[in-house]
């Protein structure tokens, strides 16, 4: 019983907070925040050591970003119109 309280503590309940922080955020700044995820991973094991910083890797990354949010904010805006179903 022990380990599935403490499962549900460090497993269930963050992947709850998780979600109803992005039922609250709009799909912009979700796909932005996503975006930043291979960012992320590859500063966070320099810092660790698995991977020497290279600025081929850091160049690619940067244009991925970019481009990530460009594809985000930069598409055009969005209709404000009602979709009539059938």
């Amino acid at each position: 019983m022990i380990v599935v309280l403490i499962g549900f503590v460090i497993i269930a309940f963050p992947v709850f907070a998780m979600q109803k922080a992005i039922s609250l955020m709009s799909i912009l700044t979700l796909a932005a925040v996503t975006a930043l995820g291979p960012l992320f991973v590859f500063l966070f094991q320099i810092v660790e050591g698995r991977v020497d910083y290279a600025p081929a890797k850091m160049t690619v990354l940067m244009i991925y970003f970019a481009g990530a949010i460009l594809a985000a904010y930069g598409g055009p805006p969005r209709s404000e119109g009602k979709i009539v179903g059938t």
